[in-house]
């Protein structure tokens, strides 16, 4: 109750607050719930219409477009570069971490190309006709290969290299050469002094021929003849005394343009003679007799000849011949290899055919065609092999490995040993260059020689004069 009192008296005051601000009293025992009284809000409008204003974006000028695409650009490429900079830097790491096996870059090389010159006529056939030679040579090669070999193929493949030993005729020639002494009907004479040569030149007026005849002399009446009969004086241009090797001259003023035209000059093969061992060669001109053909294969193309002032390289065969043989090897391919020589054959085997390489005598030919002679010196010389050269630690120059006897070079200060190195100031390096050099050079001439002479474990350069002579 008491409770209800306090509560009672503490409502009071609201009621009559209540009773003033309405105005209205409320009896104290009433028991209606008094009604909730809504009373109108009054809005005051206000006037806004100064407020109202449109917001404009400024113009951009170009000036400022131009700018902000300019930023833009560099930004652009600051980022470009950093992002280059930082894959080339990073690529290598992430290659090697991804893939550490090492990557092998193999080198490729390009052909080299040549200008390709346009082929006369001539050189047209030729190209063909080493085409049909390869050919056969590769058809003789797959014969040889199948075994065995019936009566047919043997006759097809000695058919085929007595074709080519026919062809290759047209680049051969007789020498005959009568003494005045001498009778042009003493057949037996005759055939004894014919020799069979080669066809180094051939122009419109001369045509150049290299024959070995030891005793040919100058004094003789000298005949020619040529493949199909063709017959002409002949006339010596030049020989060297110590291989017996002469170059003549033949007049073609007679000569009819068909019987020219069957006149061709030899190929001669090109290249060291050491690559000649073991192939298969042709014997023509007169190997075993007048107008013979033989078969064979060379043994051997290492010796050398013992001459003096000059080096050839000595081509051995397995083919029997005449000791008094006359004539040409030629390979499968058609090309002459080298001239038989049978004054230096072996005195073991002295029926079996030896040559002197063709391809070293070319500068002799040259030489001997200009009306050139070779002083004489009397150097047997050889040819270091580079091999030998670097491991004996020896200069440049060609080496002395004798003298002959009451020889320009004996009567001198030059020993068995020296490498000589220049001739008359022109430098040599090998026995061409020595030969080569001497042709320049007359009988009677003095002739300064610069060597080099072992010392030691070192050379000592010297300078040598001498009287050269003549053969």
């Amino acid at each position: 109750m008491k409770d209800e009192r306090e509560r009672t008296a503490g409502e009071e005051p609201e009621n009559s607050a209540q009773e003033q601000e309405t105005g209205t009293q409320i009896p104290e025992n009433s028991t209606q719930t008094p009604e909730t009284i809504e009373i109108p809000e009054q809005v005051e409008e206000v006037d806004t219409s100064f407020m109202q204003e449109e917001i404009k974006t400024p113009p951009v000028s170009r000036r400022q477009l131009l700018r902000r695409m300019g930023e833009l650009a560099f930004i652009g490429a600051v980022f470009g570069t950093v992002a280059c900079i930082f894959f080339v830097l990073i690529e290598p790491l992430m290659n090697h971490l991804l893939y550490p096996q090492e990557e092998t870059v193999q080198e490729v090389i390009l052909p080299e190309e040549t200008a390709q010159e346009e082929l006369t006529p001539e050189e047209m056939q030729e190209k063909d006709r080493e085409k049909e030679e390869q050919l056969l040579r590769e058809e003789i090669d797959r014969v040889l290969s199948q075994t065995p070999m019936d009566a047919t193929e043997y006759q097809r493949v000695y058919g085929g290299l007595q074709a080519l030993a026919r062809e290759r005729s047209s680049s051969l020639a007789t020498v005959t050469a009568i003494s005045a002494e001498g009778d042009w009907l003493d057949v037996e004479n005759r055939r004894r002094s014919g020799a069979v040569g080669i066809v180094v030149g051939k122009s419109s007026k001369r045509i150049r021929v290299a024959v070995l005849r030891q005793n040919l002399s100058a004094d003789d009446k000298i005949e020619v003849q040529f493949a199909g009969g063709v017959m002409a004086s002949g006339e010596i241009l030049g020989k060297d005394a110590q291989t017996g090797i002469a170059v003549l001259g033949v007049s073609t003023e007679d000569m009819t343009k068909e019987e020219l035209a069957g006149i061709t000059a030899a190929p001669i093969h090109e290249g060291p003679a050491e690559e000649l061992a073991g192939q298969p060669v042709i014997a023509v001109g007169s190997p075993a007799g007048a107008q013979s053909v033989s078969f064979g294969v060379i043994t051997g193309a290492s010796g050398t000849l013992p001459l003096y002032d000059a080096s050839y390289v000595q081509i051995t065969t397995d083919i029997y011949g005449s000791t008094g043989a006359s004539g040409f090897l030629l390979d499968l391919d058609g090309r002459f290899v080298g001239i038989i020589d049978m004054a230096h054959r072996r005195s073991d085997m002295p029926n079996s055919l030896t040559a002197i390489d063709l391809s070293q005598l070319k500068p002799l030919f040259t030489a001997l065609s200009d009306g050139r002679v070779k002083a004489y010196l009397g150097v047997q010389a050889a040819d270091v092999p580079p091999e030998i050269r670097k491991e004996q630690s020896m200069p440049e120059g060609v080496y002395v490995s004798g003298l002959a006897a009451d020889s320009p070079a004996m009567n001198s200060a030059l020993q068995k040993g020296d490498l000589i190195s220049a001739v008359n100031d022109q430098q040599i390096s090998d026995c061409a260059g020595l030969e080569q050099a001497l042709y320049g050079v007359e009988a009677g001439q003095n002739v300064s020689l610069r060597i080099r002479r072992r010392n030691g474990n070192a050379y000592t350069d010297m300078t040598i004069s001498l009287e050269a002579g003549a053969w």
